[in-house]
């Protein structure tokens, strides 16, 4: 059985990736977007998750003027007080030339 936080932050990652358009290789700057998740109260107990595109945009200024409003969205969603304790998601994003790709090279 899948915890209710465990259930919450997975419905926050599919809404994310489900609300945004899937990046095109056309553009040249990529939204990246990654979960770090600590789960339990002891400090260290860190998963960070593989970064996933989030979307393309044309210009370097529209994709960081996206990321900012990506940020302030996931701001908003709050676990409620008692899952708080049991587990705390963070997102972060960041903008890259679409030539880059930050889970790194692709194995053969």
């Amino acid at each position: 059985m899948t915890s209710r936080p465990l259930r919450l932050v997975a419905a926050t990652l599919c809404t994310l990736l489900t609300v945004a358009t899937s990046a095109s290789a056309a553009c040249a700057w990529v939204l990246w977007g990654t979960a770090i998740v600590q789960t339990g109260t002891v400090p260290g107990r860190v998963r960070r998750e593989s970064p996933s595109p989030v979307d393309a945009y044309e210009s370097k200024a529209l994709c960081e003027a996206n990321s900012k409003r990506m940020d302030g969205v996931m701001r908003d969603g709050k676990l409620p007080t008692k899952e708080q304790e049991a587990m705390r998601t963070t997102f972060s994003f960041q903008c890259l030339p679409d030539t880059v790709d930050p889970r790194g090279p692709k194995g053969k």
